[in-house]
């Protein structure tokens, strides 16, 4: 076996340990009768609490009015995400029928039982055939003839069984995502706990931090405080991106070491009952080269213009446009390779799009990221991110990490 597989096999027995550990600390917990270990949230909590049947009903409600406005009798929804969203059901390869009077929730036996748990106000139907045909056929035998889909997560397969029993298709996906973007009360709290999961670990990590561990080893303890602390898991893979290897945004922990005044990139959340977080904090070990702390004080005035020009009814683009205009003073412009921000919620990426190119405009209760970077290939890159929420007044945020220059060294 090369060197390279070796180490895999190394990185995934590290992990297990972790895993392992948890188990082990659950363990200790019922044995000496204390229910759980410290720090540890019970695994009912982990798995996802069910809905509150007002908020799934609310929602349910909102989607029918605005199938009627655009002469619409029924929306077959597919996307994980929105079926939990609708329903609350919690497990997989399931799909929800909704009409005007009828909540449909298209399963197998696998499900049954999940399904009467976390969806008991939709009426369980479990296929007998294909998922795709069964589902068609429910359409023909309601007299449905044309009905509401979400085309990017709609299969070739399912279209062309939709299609055979004469069913007309529809796109609907910026009816569902501007339904989803837009958080309630609970789903607010929601993402705020997964927040606090996420924002704990990264302070336990960092006591823990050292030169000479690899971005795997980094990683790893991160999301292992996180799946302590409640996380059912990651929201994403981690970003761990140490010297050269943080002018990638979106890096893959590998065996790079950490050394002395080099930065240190971690792109991280949580996943605490079904909703994500999502932060990024740019370090370094010993000292911040000057080059290095002029360019991430123009990242936090660029935040913070963008941050600053976030509130409801201004189009998204407009706080992107805050940023980039900080950044062009800077001469970095070219730097700044992606968007500002998106939505996050039951996925980590939603919408709003904090982008040049986006046409839509900020509500209350968006739950946004604010996550300007400048990215210099083989040099390295720095980025800060945070979760903010729309209001009337503009933005809350909603992170507590520390971001001055004086906290960014360990």
């Amino acid at each position: 076996m090369n060197p390279q597989g070796i180490t895999h096999i190394i990185f995934r027995l590290r992990n297990n340990l972790k895993r392992v550990d948890i188990i082990l600390q659950r363990i200790k917990g019922i044995i000496t009768n204390s229910g759980c270990p410290d720090n540890y949230v019970s695994r009912t909590f982990r798995q996802g609490k069910k809905i509150n049947s007002n908020e799934v009903n609310n929602r349910v409600k909102a989607l029918q009015r605005l199938l009627t406005a655009i002469g619409l009798k029924a929306a077959f929804i597919t996307a994980p995400a929105d079926v939990r969203y609708f329903s609350g059901f919690t497990g997989s390869e399931s799909y929800l029928l909704i009409t005007p009077r009828k909540k449909l929730l298209i399963t197998d036996n696998r499900y049954s039982e999940e399904a009467e748990k976390t969806a008991p106000d939709f009426q369980m139907v479990i296929w007998k055939m294909h998922p795709a045909e069964f589902s068609a056929q429910q359409l023909n035998d309601l007299n449905i003839d044309k009905c509401g889909i979400c085309q990017n997560n709609l299969t070739v397969t399912w279209h062309k069984h939709l299609t055979k029993k004469k069913i007309r298709t529809v796109a609907i996906d910026s009816v569902i995502s501007n339904i989803r973007s837009v958080k309630s009360d609970l789903e607010i709290r929601a993402i705020a706990k997964a927040l606090r999961c996420a924002e704990e670990a990264f302070t336990n990590t960092l006591t823990k931090i050292r030169e000479g561990m690899t971005e795997m080893d980094v990683r790893l303890e991160l999301e292992w405080q996180m799946m302590r602390l409640g996380a059912s898991e990651p929201a994403f893979e981690t970003i761990v991106a140490a010297g050269a290897n943080a002018s990638l945004p979106h890096a893959h922990a590998g065996t790079r070491k950490l050394k002395a005044n080099k930065m240190l990139l971690i792109d991280f959340g949580a996943r605490v009952n079904g909703y994500n977080s999502d932060l990024t904090r740019t370090l370094f070990i010993g000292n911040i080269p000057k080059i290095w702390l002029e360019r991430y004080e123009l990242i936090l005035q660029a935040q913070q213009a963008g941050i600053d020009a976030i509130k409801a009814g201004v189009a998204c683009a407009e706080a992107d446009k805050a940023a980039r205009k900080v950044f062009a003073q800077g001469g970095v412009l070219d730097n700044f390779t992606h968007s500002l921000g998106h939505g996050v919620g039951l996925e980590v990426h939603e919408a709003p799009r904090l982008s040049e190119r986006s046409k839509d405009k900020l509500k209350e209760g968006n739950i946004v990221t604010v996550e300007p970077g400048l990215y210099f290939p083989g040099s390295g890159g720095i980025r800060t991110e945070d979760m903010v929420a729309v209001t009337e007044n503009g933005a809350k945020v909603l992170s507590t990490l520390a971001k001055d220059a004086e906290s960014m060294v360990i």
